[in-house]
């Protein structure tokens, strides 16, 4: 890999950040395939983003062909009946993937086929979800037949179900869900880390739940809480009974591109379907070439390498079939060469000095280079509720370009206590936030009753009264034993949550958890910087750099931390206490230019209490 990577940084190109290097026959045809990570989330712009050298760096040809929508290829087979409820299907003239019988008449719950050879297939015969229920495709080992197919329904036609020679595989993964989080729409919220930009094509839920049928929607993160659009939704199914087996568990109209997928499945009236895994498939891709010359071969990946794959685009479909060598198992390394488009338009570089005087709070980044720096929440506490005032700083105090980013995902707060009193029919709920000015994001209720139905209102208390924020009516046997209520709000140090019990008895609690939003900012940072915030009247910085922050925020980067917080210039008031004595010293200026407008007139000043 060394002696590769030497060989082609002679030519290697400035703007790519990745190269894959391999080895192939200098003559006939290959198909060459990508790593997940190279294709990312624009697979139909792929072909502009490469650049192939040879050995002589020397750019090669080449097409590209990424995973179809629709793979298969169907052939009528012939069918004859040889006996009693026996049939010869096939055989035919392709590698058949699955057998489709889509005219069978009769046949009782359960049915039944056996392929003699593979094995036997139970399916529901009926009404499943209002619609009936026809399962009749079976999934067979690759191969052109005959089959010798049994069964108690009549069998008129048959279909063989193949892939083409051009058919790419999708990059497939499977992911461990993780502990979700319930929305207030009663749906459980899981987080999918994909490990880099993806445009993904299809989601399979794995579950060992036998019978369910649940809601499913799939969205990338909801920027600055606001709602986000759908990538899919639709519904997961299994019955499992009788005998029979019917399986919906997989989502195919998904056209999601990003590198976090939030994936919400309805919960069943607070009952949460327990998942095992996530398969999360996105779209592949391959290089096709023809007689490629001599390697070593460098393939440069994420430039501007427009019109590189010439004329062999056009029959790439048609080569695959020709195709005598396969190249698998490649890897995707950061190219030596590489300078980013932020720093050769010189957007990133350090900008005007930042009179620090008027900011309150510093914290050293403990990691250089291109980062991203997660703000934890003694930054979202300290800082505008909107983080206008958030600062990168360097050694000289020079502001450093970053783009703010909001994940999407919610933190859970640390260390969170409740206590309670019983108000007559209310009982009132106080959860000490710690820190003034830090937004909770979620508030969650837990009790162990099932049978309820409360009014519950989330407060700010204002010091002589309370003020209302949200207020939602909780009915156990619909929601179940959790409740979630969106805020997203500043709350003060405090939080009220008060729950109407009208004439019932006080609904027991037996946990409240909060969370807030994660925000990150990504930027190149130099050895010895800080960041600084606390500055309630700046305004939200404009930076030449977040004109180019969309493939910022796809680009994989090093995770760096934030040191302890250092005070700039003293201690900073909470949000309450700033506006009380904004108040205090407001109210003196104003009796002293009274008194002074008295003494120009000639008035006697009031005595001043």
């Amino acid at each position: 890999m060394t002696l590769l990577v030497s060989i082609a940084l002679a030519a290697a190109p400035a703007d790519a950040p990745g190269l894959v290097s391999f080895e192939a026959p200098a003559a006939g045809v290959a198909r060459v395939r990508l790593p997940a990570d190279a294709t990312g989330a624009t697979p139909d712009r792929l072909g502009a983003q490469l650049l192939l050298h040879d050995a002589a760096g020397v750019a090669v040809p080449f097409a590209v062909l990424t995973t179809a929508s629709l793979p298969w290829n169907a052939e009528d087979l012939d069918i004859l009946q040889i006996d009693t409820h026996v049939w010869r299907v096939g055989p035919s003239v392709r590698e058949v993937r699955e057998l489709e019988f889509p005219d069978m008449i009769g046949g009782w719950h359960p049915g039944e086929l056996t392929v003699e050879g593979v094995g036997a297939y139970v399916f529901p015969v009926g009404t499943i979800d209002g619609q009936e229920a026809r399962f009749d495709s079976v999934p067979v080992p690759a191969g052109r037949g005959p089959w010798i197919v049994r069964g108690g329904s009549h069998l008129q036609s048959a279909v063989g179900k193949s892939l083409p020679d051009a058919f790419v595989a999708p990059d497939c993964v499977s992911l461990a869900p993780g502990s979700p989080a319930l929305t207030e729409l009663g749906f459980a919220r899981y987080s999918l880390d994909l490990g880099g930009p993806r445009r993904v094509r299809s989601v399979t839920i794995s579950t060992d739940a036998d019978l369910f049928s649940r809601e499913v929607a799939l969205s990338p993160p909801a920027e600055g809480g606001e709602w986000a659009a759908s990538a899919a939704v639709g519904r997961i199914s299994r019955l499992r009974v009788g005998g029979a087996s019917y399986d919906s568990t997989r989502l195919v109209d998904v056209d999601f591109a990003g590198d976090v997928l939030i994936l919400d499945v309805k919960a069943d009236a607070g009952r949460i379907l327990p998942l095992t895994a996530v398969e999360v498939c996105s779209v592949g891709a391959e290089l096709v070439l023809r007689d490629p010359g001599p390697g070593p071969f460098v393939l440069y990946i994420g430039g501007q390498s427009v019109g590189s794959s010439t004329d062999l685009a056009f029959g790439g479909g048609d080569l695959v079939g020709m195709a005598t060598t396969t190249v698998n198992g490649l890897s995707l390394v950061d190219n030596p060469a590489f300078v980013p488009r932020e720093t050769r338009e010189g957007v990133d570089a350090p900008g005007s000095v930042l009179p620090l005087v008027k900011w309150r709070w510093s914290r050293p980044v403990e990691g250089s280079g291109w980062v991203r720096i997660p703000l934890d929440r003694d930054v979202l506490a300290h800082s505008r509720s909107d983080l206008a005032d958030v600062r990168i700083v360097d050694a000289l105090d020079q502001q450093v370009p970053f783009v703010l980013r909001n994940t999407g995902r919610e933190a859970l707060w640390p260390n969170v206590t409740f206590t309670r009193e019983e108000q007559g029919r209310d009982s009132l709920i106080r959860v000490p936030v710690g820190v003034d000015d830090a937004a909770v994001g979620t508030v969650r209720l837990r009790t162990s009753r099932e049978v309820f139905s409360r009014t519950v209102t989330i407060l700010r208390d204002r010091g002589t009264m309370t003020e209302p924020l949200r207020s939602v009516t909780w009915a156990g046997t619909d929601q179940g034993v959790e409740l979630a209520i969106a805020l997203n709000q500043v709350v003060g140090a405090e939080l009220l949550v008060r729950i109407d019990n009208g004439d019932n008895a006080p609904l027991e609690i037996a946990d409240v958890s909060l969370t807030f939003p994660e925000w990150e900012l990504r930027a190149n940072v130099p050895e010895g910087s800080r960041v600084v915030y606390g500055s309630p009247r700046e305004q939200r910085p404009s930076y030449d750099l977040n004109l180019l922050s969309e493939g910022l925020t796809q680009r994989r980067l090093a995770v760096a931390s934030l040191g302890p917080a250092v005070s700039i210039a003293g201690a900073v008031l909470p949000a309450g206490q700033r506006t009380v004595v904004l108040f205090v010293v407001g109210s003196l200026a104003a009796g002293l230019l009274l008194m002074l407008a008295r003494l120009l007139l000639g008035k006697p000043a009031a005595p001043v209490s």
